[in-house]
Order: structure tokens, then sequence, then C-alpha cells
């Protein structure tokens, strides 16, 4: 049996952490509990923006481009671009 170098194993090891990941925030809260909000990042990255400015965020995928929105009671945060307006589940590719 051929073995994969460890290179490739920590390819695939990374991989399958950053699909575990992305899964695990797409679920809905438990129990039917509250929505989480926008994580703090995308609050600092609107800190100084006014409502409907362009904003980016990093992230550890990489850099996120959105445009900065009142999130209820909170204030603005970095929404990223592609995502329905209601905050509804990302549109199907």
């Amino acid at each position: 049996m051929k073995h994969l170098s460890p290179r490739w194993s920590a390819m695939i090891g990374l991989g399958a952490v950053a699909l575990a990941s992305t899964l695990a925030a797409a679920d809905p809260p438990p129990n039917g509990g509250p929505r989480r909000g926008p994580p703090q990042v995308a609050f600092d990255a609107c800190a100084n923006l006014a409502a409907g400015a362009a904003c980016r965020v990093m992230t550890p995928f990489g850099e996120l481009h959105g445009t900065c929105a009142t999130v209820a009671e909170r204030g603005l945060a970095c929404r990223p671009d592609g995502r329905p307006p209601g905050g509804g589940p990302p549109p199907q590719r």
C-alpha cells in the first residue's frame, strides 16, 4: 500500500478542518435558540464607515469583501457580498 507524503497528509487534514468548520458555522442554533450575529471583526470593519460603504474583513480563509449594513440594535457590520439581503442562507451555486 502506498503511503501519502507528509505534505499531502497535512493538506488533507487542513481541508477536513476547513470543511468541518464551514459546516459547523452553517448549522442553525440548537433548540431554536437565538441566531448568532456577525462576529466582532465584522463590526470593527465598519467602525468608521457609513451604511452602504464598501468594507473588507480578513478571515482564516482569506479576504472577505462586503458592504456595511445595520444590524438590529448593534450598529454597522460588514455584510459579505453575494448574500441575500435578509441574511438568509447563501445562494446555491
